[in-house]
């Protein structure tokens, strides 16, 4: 889902051509509105400076929190973008006095600079927010991404957005205030209404190129992520009507029964394991064909194919049934990733999965419902259903942008020999740490 992070960079103008490039509207107020911020940031990324701007913020009535600007080296991820902008506005009080007291400065923001950057940095929050937990490894992401990008829509089309509330952000307190969208200057206004177009484009399908292209379209679906979200036990009871109707739900069934057909018909031809025995519990379709003393090895190739596939349909109901049954008796907090479970309501049908059930580890789960459903589980893990992938951006993006790091302007002779020894060192640093610790602990235990 790397293309999430391309809405948040079309939004405040880093973007200048669609996925198809094309090139599309500028953005030069909003360009330059960042471009001042980043300028600020690396202003105060200077130790003596900073420590001036320690000293202004002291000054400030409730003081002003304890953070070091951001100064976004790499300017492609959105989260990096959002902690420049944030940081910067955090700071703004204590920057208000800098820029009073030294007014050569050429970073200095008018009020209506402020807040403009406020609503920017309010869109792209929503955006950062949603990216954040696509990249999460330890978050399954098969079922999840089409109710990431249902939620990411609709915050981006709400009336109200929460915009930090600059004059109240003290050393302790960063306040938000819920903001009328239609109130916005004209920067923050055209900033989300370029992040709906460029998510419309990218999530919906649309070609429009112009901000009046906007049209409120609804986000699609793949064969894939349908599958995802009748097998995922976080999503398998999910009957909210702004995922899929009753009938798309029907018809996402059968598309899963399909599935189940061709997936186990494909294993099961290579050694025939699958026979036809009351032990399969499938009455009805064995007194529908009569006599089961006919074995299957006397069938023809196409009449034992026709005839399994409609017991894997008589099997895959059955499966699907006590699938659910096992779904229903969950105790979703025995699956906590370390994030942790949002506390889950008692009802069943009240359950968001994006809300109370976004940090459960899919995987540890699907282990201990294999004995159980050993064939619903095996289709869900090996199949094109997979609900155990996670984006391979998430992790080669990292790779890239610790490159882009390793290699920046103060380290551009570095050979790519060298850069391909650092970069390693940089992503396994926290694996170092626990390596140094245990020789450390090793050492102190030798007599």
């Amino acid at each position: 889902m790397h293309g999430d992070d391309k809405i948040a960079r079309f939004a405040v103008g880093d973007l200048k051509r669609t996925r198809m490039r094309h090139v599309v509207e500028p953005f030069a107020e909003g360009n330059a509105l960042m471009a001042k911020a980043q300028k600020c940031a690396v202003y105060f990324s200077y130790s003596t400076r900073r420590s001036r701007l320690v000293g202004y913020g002291a000054t400030v009535d409730g003081g002003v929190p304890n953070v070091v600007p951001k100064t976004d080296i790499s300017t492609t991820r959105v989260a990096a973008r959002h902690s420049m902008i944030k940081s910067v506005l955090l700071l703004n009080k204590a920057m208000r006095a800098f820029a009073g007291a030294n007014p050569d400065v050429d970073w200095a923001f008018g009020e209506a600079e402020w807040q403009a950057l406020a609503e920017m940095e309010a869109v792209v929050k929503v955006i950062t927010d949603v990216t954040t937990v696509v990249q999460t490894e330890n978050s399954q992401m098969g079922a999840m991404g089409h109710l990431i990008h249902l939620r990411l829509l609709e915050q981006l089309r709400c009336a109200q957005l929460p915009v930090l509330d600059l004059a109240n952000i003290t050393s302790s307190q960063h306040p938000r205030a819920l903001v009328r969208v239609d109130t916005f200057s004209q920067i923050g206004c055209t900033c989300l209404r370029r992040a709906q177009l460029e998510a419309e484009r990218r999530l919906c399908g649309s070609v429009a190129l112009h901000l009046d292209g906007v049209a409120g379209l609804p986000v699609l679906r793949s064969d894939r992520e349908t599958m995802c979200l009748l097998v995922d036990p976080r999503t398998h009871r999910l009957h909210c009507k702004r995922v899929w109707t009753r009938d798309e739900r029907v018809a996402a069934v059968d598309k899963l029964c399909d599935l189940y057909v061709e997936f186990f018909l494909v294993a099961d031809r290579a050694t025939a394991s699958l026979e036809v025995s009351p032990s399969d519990d499938n009455s009805d379709f064995l007194d529908s064909e009569g006599d089961d003393d006919d074995a299957p090895a006397a069938l023809s190739m196409d009449e034992w194919e026709a005839r399994h596939r409609r017991l894997l349909r008589a099997r895959f109901k059955k499966d699907l049934k006590a699938y659910a049954a096992t779904v229903r008796g969950i105790n979703w907090k025995e699956y906590a990733n370390k994030q942790g479970v949002t506390d889950v309501p008692a009802n069943a049908e009240e359950v968001d999965p994006f809300t109370h059930l976004m940090n459960v580890d899919v995987l540890p789960l699907l282990r201990s419902m294999f004995k159980q459903h050993p064939n619903i589980v095996r289709l869900a893990t090996h199949s094109r259903a997979s609900i155990a992938s996670v984006p391979a951006a998430s992790f080669s993006e990292r790779i890239n942008s610790a490159g882009g790091i390793v290699s920046n302007r103060s380290n551009h002779c570095l050979k790519a020999k060298e850069i391909g020894q650092l970069v390693p060192l940089k992503m396994n640093r926290a694996l170092f740490s626990v390596l140094r610790a245990k020789v450390a602990a090793l050492r102190d235990a030798q007599p």
